[in-house]
C-alpha cells in the first residue's frame, strides 16, 4: 500500500553536521499506516538518476534518526536532495519547518578515494533540505612571483580565509598530475600569523617534467592534517597575479615547449606543459591593384616579441586538395594596435601578395586557396591558418573581389571567410569572351528573364536530391526549361544519360542560362549553380532559390542559417514538423519559406527491390582532421581496427555476408590506406565509384556514425547501427535536436559492442526494431513516393522574392 500525502506527514526537528562529513538528521513521522521497515532516507543527486538509500533508526514510536556518512558514499560534485522513501515507491522531500534548528553555517570535508570534497547544507526556497558537494579550496594571495633560474619558480604569499586552517598541522603543497597518479611534494616555508599563514613556495619544473616532453597538466594542492586525517584542498588564486607570464620558461628539445603556472576557469592554480601556441589576427584586408593586402600580427603566446630579429615569419598559400604551395616572407614590424601588449610590439606585419603569383597554381576553372602563417623559431616551424578573431561570415558575399587577365584567360577573384573566420581565395578562370559576356552583355538579358530552372548539387555530382528532382522533372514535365549543371569531367554525368538538358559547368551556355534563369534549385548551396559568385549575377539575387537539402537536419550544427547569406534560400524543403520548427525557430527562416515536402531522393526508396545479405559501412567526416594528420587520427584507427577485426571477419565468413565500406568524399585522398583490408567479404568502395542510393537499397544493415544517410535506411524500414566512439567531441557544440529524435537505431560506443550488435542483427534476419518504427514521426511526416511532386508543387506556387 502506498501512503497518500494526507495520511503521511513528517517533521524534522534536528539537523547536525560534523566537520568530517557526518550528517545526522532526526524527525517524527505521522502516518495512518504501519511503517515498519518500509521507509528509508534517499539521498539523490539533482537532475540525475544517481541516489543512495540510508536506513532509519527508530528510538521511539514514530521517531526516527539517521546518519549519512559521506566518507562512505560514492558521491560526485553537484546538488543532492533528501527524501523519505516509502515502500520503494513513493518519496517525500525532507522539509525543514522550523528554521531555528538550522541556525548554523558549517562546512564539512570528507575523502573519497584520495579525493577531498567539501560539503555544505542549506534550506531551499520551498523549505526542503539539500546539500552541495564541491571542490574545497585554500585561498593563496600571491605577493611575489617569478623565475629564479632556468627552471625554478618562487612564490611568496599568504593563505587566508579558510576555517580549516585554524587547527591544521604539517602543511604541505603538492603537485598532482592531472589524469595520472604521480605527485610531488614541494619545499616551502610556513609562518603562522594572526589572521593568515605566510608561505614561501618553490617549484622546480625539473622535478615534474617527463623525460620526453609532451603536453601535460598538473594541479596544485595543499595537504594538511585535521585530527589525524589528511585532506587535499585545491589552491585558489586569491588575487589577479599574472601567473603565466611571470612563471613561463622555455624548454628546448625536439620541439620547443613552455612550462608555466596558470589560473583555471575557477581560478584554481595549475601548471601547464605545452608546445608553443601561436596568437595571430588579421586587422585589415583587401584587394588593391591586383594585390591582396593583409595587415595583422602573429606571435607565440608568453614569448616576448620585443626585437625586430626575434624570428622569421612567412605567409603560406596552399591550393586546396593539393600539395601546391606558395611562400611569401613578411617583415617584423612595430604594432600600433592598442589591443596587443607592448611585450609583443614587433609582431606586426603589413604585406602585399600579387594575385598573378597565386594564379600560377591555377589548373581548373574553379580553385580555392587557403592562407596560413608560419613562424620559425629555434630552427622549428609552427603553422596556423590565417584569419580574424572577430568577423561577419557570409557564404555568398565576398570581402573583396577583382578581375584581371592572365595567360589569355579572364580570372575572377573573391576573398572570403570560411565559417571559422579563416581567409580563403576563390578563383574562376574562363575564356575572355565569357568574362566579357558576364561584364557587359548579361545586363541586357535581365529584363528578358525566362521561366528557366537550373538544378544541381555540388558542381561535380549528380547522385543526391538534385539529381532525383531533376530526373523527376524531366520525366514528368519535359516541356519545361529545366536544366542540370555539372562539370565536364564528373563521373556522375553517366547518371544523367538520356535525360537531356545537361549543362556543362562554365560553358558559354551555362553563362547565358545563369543570366536568364529565374529559379535555382540545389541540394547544397544554391550558389554552386552559378559560374562565379552570386554578386556577379543580378537575376540570381532576385530569383527563387530552393534548398532541397541532402539530409534531415537535427544533429550537427550546419551553416545554412539565414543570417549567413546575403541572398538566402527563398524555400527550404524539410521532412517533418520538428524539422520545420528547427528551421524556423533556430535558423531564422520565415514560416512561409519552409515546406514540409520530404527529400526528393526518398521516392525511389519506396520502389520494390530485393536487398542482398550485406552490410553497408558509411561514416561521415571529422572537420578537425588535417590532411597530414589523417593516419594518426582516432577516426582512421577506429575504422581500420573495425575492418581488420578477426571476430568481424569470422562473422562475415561464417554467414557469407558482404560488407561494403564506402568512403566519404573528404576521405578520398586516403582511400589507399584501406586497400589492404579488402577481402572476399569486404569491399572498399571509393567515392563516386558506386551510387550511394544503390548501396543503400541493396544492403540490409547500415553502420554509420552521424551521417544523415541513416534516415534513408529508416525510410526503408531497415535497421541502423551507430558507432559513437567520439560523440562528445563531434557534438561539442551540442545537438540541434534530442538524440532520441535523430538516432533511430542501436548506439554502440566501442568496437566490441558494435560487433555484438551486428551478430544479433545477422541472426534475426536484419529486422528493424518496433521501438524505432514508433519514433519515425519525429523524422518523417510522409513516408510515400510523392516527395518530388510535393516539391514541384511548392516551387510552382512560390512567389519570387
Amino acid at each position: 500500500m502506498v501512503a497518500s500525502e494526507a495520511s503521511f506527514t513528517h517533521i524534522v526537528h534536528s539537523v547536525e553536521m560534523s566537520r568530517d562529513g557526518l550528517l545526522t538528521v532526526k524527525g517524527i513521522i505521522k502516518s495512518d499506516d504501519s511503517l515498519g521497515d518500509t521507509i528509508h532516507l534517499m539521498v539523490k543527486k539533482r537532475k540525475s538518476k544517481t541516489f543512495f538509500i540510508v536506513p532509519l533508526k527508530w528510538p521511539k514510536i514514530n521517531c526516527w534518526e539517521t546518519t549519512v556518512d559521506f566518507n562512505k558514499m560514492d558521491v560526485s560534485k553537484g546538488t543532492w536532495d533528501y527524501y523519505l522513501l516509502y515502500s520503494n515507491e513513493q518519496k517525500y522531500r525532507l522539509k525543514i519547518e522550523d528554521e531555528r534548528i538550522f541556525d548554523w553555517d558549517r562546512t564539512a570535508v570528507f575523502n573519497r578515494e584520495d579525493v577531498t570534497y567539501g560539503l555544505t547544507c542549506y534550506i531551499t526556497e520551498k523549505d526542503s533540505l539539500s546539500s552541495i558537494v564541491y571542490t574545497p579550496t585554500i585561498h593563496f594571495d600571491i605577493q611575489q612571483c617569478g623565475v629564479r633560474n632556468d627552471y625554478s619558480i618562487q612564490m611568496i604569499g599568504k593563505i587566508t580565509g579558510n576555517e580549516f586552517t585554524d587547527s591544521v598541522s604539517g602543511i604541505q603543497f603538492l603537485i598532482k598530475q592531472r589524469d595520472g597518479d604521480k605527485q610531488h611534494a614541494l619545499p616551502l616555508e610556513v609562518i603562522p600569523e594572526k589572521n593568515h599563514i605566510s608561505v614561501d613556495l618553490k617549484i622546480n619544473y625539473n622535478d615534474i617534467l617527463p623525460e620526453n616532453l609532451t603536453n601535460m597538466t598538473w594541479d596544485l594542492y595543499m595537504k594538511f592534517w585535521v585530527n589525524g586525517i589528511y585532506y587535499l584542498f585545491r589552491v585558489h588564486l586569491a588575487n589577479k597575479a599574472s601567473l603565466e607570464k611571470e612563471t613561463c620558461v622555455e624548454l628546448h628539445g625536439d620541439e620547443v615547449y613552455q612550462a608555466y603556472l596558470y589560473p583555471t576557469i575557477n581560478w584554481n592554480i595549475s601548471i601547464n606543459l605545452r608546445k608553443l601556441q601561436m596568437k595571430r589576427n588579421i586587422i585589415s584586408y583587401g584587394i588593391e591593384d591586383h594585390h591582396i593586402i593583409l595587415k595583422g600580427y602573429a606571435y607565440f603566446e608568453l614569448m616576448p616579441f620585443d626585437s625586430l630579429d626575434k624570428m622569421q615569419r612567412y605567409i603560406k598559400i596552399r591550393k586546396r586538395h593539393s600539395d601546391k604551395e606558395l611562400f611569401f616572407p613578411i617583415d617584423n614590424e612595430e604594432l600600433d594596435e592598442s589591443g596587443v601588449q607592448d611585450v609583443y610590439r614587433f609582431s606586426g606585419f603589413n604585406t602585399t601578395i600579387p594575385l598573378k603569383k597565386i594564379f600560377s597554381l591555377q589548373e581548373s576553372e574553379m580553385d580555392i586557396f587557403d592562407f596560413s602563417i608560419c613562424l620559425v623559431y629555434d630552427n622549428q616551424e609552427k603553422e596556423r591558418t590565417l584569419g580574424c578573431e572577430e568577423y561577419d561570415y557570409f557564404v555568398d558575399y565576398p570581402l573583396a573581389s577583382d578581375s584581371l587577365q592572365h595567360r589569355l584567360k579572364g580570372i575572377r577573384t573573391f576573398l572570403l571567410f570560411t565559417p571559422g573566420g579563416h581567409l580563403k581565395l576563390e578563383t574562376y578562370a574562363y575564356a575572355l569572351r565569357k568574362m566579357m559576356y558576364m561584364k557587359y552583355q548579361q545586363a541586357r538579358t535581365v529584363d528578358s528573364r525566362k521561366d528557366v530552372w537550373l538544378i544541381g548539387e555540388r558542381p561535380d555530382t549528380a547522385q543526391d536530391t538534385g539529381y532525383h528532382f531533376f530526373k523527376f522533372c524531366r520525366e514528368n514535365y519535359p516541356e519545361k526549361n529545366i536544366y542540370y549543371v555539372i562539370t565536364a569531367d564528373s563521373p556522375d554525368r553517366k547518371n544523367l544519360q538520356g535525360l537531356d538538358n545537361i549543362i556543362t559547368f562554365g560553358s558559354m551556355k551555362h553563362f547565358k542560362l545563369a543570366a536568364t534563369a529565374d529559379t535555382f534549385i540545389g541540394s547544397h548551396d544554391v550558389e554552386y549553380l552559378l559560374p562565379t559568385k552570386a554578386v556577379d549575377w543580378p537575376n540570381y539575387q532576385e530569383s527563387k532559390r530552393v534548398f532541397l537539402q541532402h539530409g534531415v537536419l537535427g544533429r550537427k550544427k550546419v551553416d545554412y542559417d539565414k543570417q549567413y547569406y546575403k541572398y538566402p534560400f527563398t524555400m527550404v524543403c524539410v521532412s517533418s514538423r520538428p524539422e520545420y520548427n528547427l528551421v524556423t525557430k533556430r535558423m531564422g527562416y520565415d514560416s512561409n519559406e519552409v515546406k514540409i515536402t520530404g527529400l526528393s531522393r526518398f521516392d525511389r526508396l519506396m520502389e520494390n527491390h530485393e536487398a542482398e545479405r550485406s552490410i553497408l559501412l558509411i561514416p561521415t567526416w571529422r572537420d578537425w582532421i588535417r590532411e597530414h594528420e589523417f593516419t594518426d587520427s582516432e577516426y582512421f584507427s577506429k575504422y581500420k581496427e573495425l575492418l581488420s577485426d578477426d571476430r568481424l571477419n569470422e562473422l562475415l565468413e561464417k554467414y557469407n555476408i558482404k560488407l561494403d565500406f564506402y568512403v566519404h568524399y573528404r576521405m578520398q585522398p586516403f582511400v589507399h590506406q584501406f586497400y589492404g583490408l579488402a577481402s572476399d567479404h569486404i569491399n572498399i568502395i571509393e567515392f563516386g565509384q558506386a551510387d550511394v542510393q544503390e548501396l543503400l537499397i541493396r544492403n540490409e544493415l547500415l553502420i554509420t556514425d552521424y551521417s544523415s544517410v541513416s534516415f534513408d535506411f529508416n525510410y526503408m524500414r531497415k535497421p541502423v547501427l551507430f558507432y559513437h566512439f567520439d560523440f562528445e567531441r563531434f557534438f561539442k557544440h551540442g545537438l540541434l535536436r534530442p538524440a532520441g529524435q535523430t538516432f533511430l537505431g542501436d548506439i554502440c560506443k566501442d568496437k566490441e559492442s558494435l560487433i555484438d550488435t551486428i551478430e544479433k542483427y545477422i541472426e534475426n534476419g536484419f529486422k528493424e526494431k518496433s521501438a524505432v518504427r514508433k519514433k519515425k514521426g519525429t523524422i518523417f511526416t510522409h513516408i510515400d513516393d510523392e516527395n518530388n511532386e510535393r516539391i514541384y508543387d511548392a516551387i510552382i506556387r512560390a512567389d519570387r522574392p
